[in-house]
């Protein structure tokens, strides 16, 4: 073989040195990358770990989701039993008594949504946007009651003498300390939800989309 710009000859294949035959060898063979079983373990294992986490999370997320449901169902309807019965009582026109129509508009509404989301599936922490909703109509039904009742019954905030089937005070401290709990309870289920949607909008921007729309957005038209 000659070298056609310098036109200096090559050397030929049978003058190389037997290492040089074993250097080419190796050289042109490619050898396969085969990963360690270590390597492979490691990976295992912090794939297992993250997939458990996820689970367990998921699980407690849903756990309390399912207790905060649980506690707006019952806290709703000791909330309306009361009003109801007072509503039964009362002979006043509709608008003297219209924080208590109020009051019980939004009970109803409360177990209604409470007991439609009791059973934690995925969809029912996407409506934490209701939740606040409920959690504010609460807050308001509190707030009336409080304003109508005043100072005659004690303190606000001294549920001492809280009993739904009680006397009058005690019937409206209950009222009122049941009005208070549901929308803490709301507030609690609104966070809830809003903290699992960002985690899984963190998780679906983490993973390649691989050409499918992700499950946060919608289509572009």
């Amino acid at each position: 073989l000659i070298n056609r710009d310098k036109h200096i000859p090559f050397p030929s294949v049978l003058d190389l040195h037997p290492s040089d035959h074993q250097q080419i060898n190796r050289l042109s063979v490619r050898q396969p990358i085969i990963p360690t079983f270590p390597k492979l373990k490691n990976n295992f294992a912090s794939k297992f770990a993250k997939t458990h986490k996820h689970h367990i999370t998921m699980a407690l997320d849903r756990i309390v989701q399912f207790i905060l449901r649980g506690a707006q169902l019952v806290f709703a309807a000791i909330v309306a039993g009361i009003t109801g019965a007072y509503l039964h009582a009362s002979n006043t026109s509709s608008w003297d008594n219209g924080r208590f129509i109020y009051t019980i508009v939004v009970a109803s509404l409360s177990l209604l949504f409470a007991l439609i989301w009791l059973f934690p599936f995925s969809g029912s922490f996407i409506h934490w946007p209701v939740d606040i909703f409920l959690s504010i109509l609460w807050f308001v039904a509190f707030g009336l009651l409080v304003n109508l009742i005043g100072d005659g019954c004690g303190p606000v905030f001294d549920w001492s003498n809280v009993s739904p089937r009680g006397d009058a005070c005690g019937r409206n401290k209950a009222n009122i300390a049941f009005c208070f709990l549901s929308a803490i309870v709301w507030l609690a289920s609104a966070l809830v939800g809003l903290f699992w949607v960002r985690r899984r909008t963190a998780v679906a921007d983490s993973r390649p989309a691989h050409g499918r729309r992700r499950w946060y957005r919608s289509s572009r038209v």
